[in-house]
């Protein structure tokens, strides 16, 4: 298995705590994540979030987006070949999908560290397989 350099993985970490709020999304572990992608699903599901929910949800989707942006920054600063292989037109909400279902099927690593649960999410999901 191929594994990532410490420079992407720096990345990563940094691309997620670049877009930390107030709330301080880089001290934060998976328990504390769930309930607000829960509600980024639910708000793409059209289902009626009042504003303090909308605002987590957004949090949620926010979070996905900036760690999914530094693994295109760290991947592309990489020589040879992906990590991690995303399907064609895919997108934050569907990666958000993937990392709740993830966090529901896995609760016994909510403790984590949220950056790990994502980056475990997408490598349960997307890790490309290449021919040995």
């Amino acid at each position: 298995m191929e594994t990532i350099t410490k420079a992407s993985i720096v990345v990563l970490i940094l691309s997620t705590s670049a877009i930390a709020s107030d709330k301080g999304w880089i001290n934060q572990a998976g328990n504390d994540l769930l309930p607000r992608c829960s509600l980024a699903v639910d708000l793409m599901d059209n289902k009626d979030l009042n504003g303090g929910q909308a605002n987590d949800a957004l949090e949620c989707m926010h979070y996905v987006a900036g760690y999914l942006d530094g693994y295109g920054v760290a991947s592309a600063a990489e020589k040879g070949k992906p990590f991690l292989c995303f399907p064609d037109h895919s997108n934050t909400g569907q990666m958000v999908r993937v990392f709740v279902k993830w966090m529901r099927d896995h609760p016994e690593k909510l403790h984590l560290a949220a950056s790990a649960c994502f980056f475990e999410a997408l490598t349960d999901a997307f890790m490309c397989k290449y021919p040995k």
